[in-house]
């Protein structure tokens, strides 16, 4: 192990003592859930391989690098955002004065034939799941407090800039199977950060992030 990858351990060490030993309970989104069980599917069906020690010495250390010098920029938005951009992954986030915690969720527009069937919340996250009568279309609508950045694969997914009414959208989206697409809308209003999630036509996503406030 070289110099650097100890140092990196040590000052990863360092940071895991300051962390609290008890945490109050979490409740993961649907979309969370769902990103997750794919990836172990894909672990278990040998997609991706198992890491050696040395190996995850070797990542630990790259990341290490990639925080030191990953750098920020701003895109003209109706209200400013910040995109940290590392490898295989990006952080939007909003520069706002203060927190806001999520007490509410305002939805203007559902399309025809969808049903609610989740609902998470809590005072960090309140996401809605809605799924067409087939069970084969869904939509997500997320309402998020700014304390904590999204996350966004930019490995699997298209990232692109989307202005409508007025609105600046970050939307990314990948294959789901069958040449369909996922697709994501994310966009703040300078206190909270939005996002829409379905594989139903990007024109019905934007009707609904229209009328979600």
């Amino acid at each position: 192990m070289t110099v650097f990858e100890q140092a990196c351990l040590i000052s990863n060490q360092r940071r895991a003592d300051l962390l609290p030993t008890q945490t109050e309970g979490i409740t993961f989104s649907k979309k969370h859930q769902r990103y997750m069980n794919n990836l172990f599917d894909k672990m278990r069906d040998g997609y991706y391989h198992r890491f050696t020690k040395r190996a995850t010495v070797a990542l630990i250390a790259a990341v290490m690098v990639l925080i030191m010098t990953a750098t920020a920029f701003a895109i003209p938005a109706s209200r400013d955002f910040i995109i940290d951009r590392l490898t295989g992954h990006a952080f939007y986030s909003i520069d706002a004065e203060g927190y806001y915690d999520v007490t509410d969720l305002h939805i203007g527009y559902i399309p025809e034939g969808f049903e609610k069937t989740d609902s998470n919340f809590t005072s960090q996250v309140y996401d809605i799941e809605y799924y067409n009568e087939s069970g084969d279309e869904y939509i997500i609508i997320t309402k998020s407090s700014n304390k904590e950045p999204i996350d966004i694969d930019t490995e699997h997914n298209i990232i692109n800039e989307i202005e409508h009414n007025g609105r600046n959208y970050i939307s990314f989206s990948s294959t789901v199977g069958s040449g369909r697409y996922n697709i994501d809308l994310l966009w703040n209003d300078g206190r909270y950060i939005y996002m829409v999630d379905g594989n139903v036509p990007l024109e019905e996503l934007l009707k609904i992030a229209d009328e979600v406030n």
